[in-house]
């Protein structure tokens, strides 16, 4: 057995144990196990990517956006950890280049989870892309159709658009039929209902009933 190999077993041994101490809450002994395998390998991506989801998790994000970045010098295709890393930045307030890694990890894999398109929607909207959120929410939805939650904010992309109304409302009934106790959700409609009939003919004349049909 070479000395790299011997040197990554022994990684993965930290990594074992930080992995059993994550399952019991002793967080800190952990991230000195992680710490541990990084010092024997420090170029070991299980250590440097477990790691930093704690630090993520911890609200530490630039340490996290450390460790993000250290595992894609290694592998630049790492098309998830890219994302992880676009989410990092947008916590810092790094706008575009939260924007700029999201963009990049999409077109390296299209094949991501529907976490990576709703953050992805979120930096565009903070941004004023609304057109371009509204996909990126559409394409979380066609990932995961039951998320209530996601058919809002797509709903309230579309509705800061100032136009695509019937897509709105579309949008926040799904997401009431998804969730049907949220009263949120009502209210949010109701009040989107009273605007669009203000901006359309001037007065308040839609009526709401309970399955928010227009009449």
């Amino acid at each position: 057995m070479d000395i790299v190999t011997k040197n990554r077993i022994t990684a993965e041994e930290y990594c074992k144990k930080a992995s059993k101490l994550i399952k019991e809450g002793k967080l800190e002994e952990a991230i000195a196990q992680y710490d541990g395998a990084l010092k024997v390998n420090p170029r070991y991506i299980p250590a440097l990517n477990q790691l930093g989801t704690i630090y993520e998790n911890k609200k530490e994000f630039d340490k996290a956006s450390a460790l993000y970045q250290q595992i894609l010098e290694l592998r630049p295709q790492r098309a998830l950890v890219r994302a992880k890393l676009g989410r990092t930045m947008m916590e810092k307030g790094e706008l575009k280049g939260a924007i700029a890694a999201y963009e990049q990890a999409i077109a390296q894999n299209e094949d991501l989870p529907a976490w990576v398109y709703f953050s992805f929607g979120n930096a565009l909207d903070e941004s004023g892309e609304l057109e371009r959120a509204s996909a990126m929410y559409q394409k979380a939805i066609a990932i995961n159709p039951d998320n209530a939650f996601l058919y809002q904010k797509l709903g309230n992309a579309l509705w800061k658009t100032n136009s695509r109304f019937k897509e709105v409302i579309a949008a926040y009934q799904k997401a009431i039929d998804l969730n049907p106790k949220n009263p949120h959700l009502y209210r949010s409609l109701a009040k989107i209902l009273y605007d669009i009939n203000k901006k359309i003919f001037r007065k308040p004349s839609i009526t709401i009933k309970k399955q928010f049909t227009i009449f």
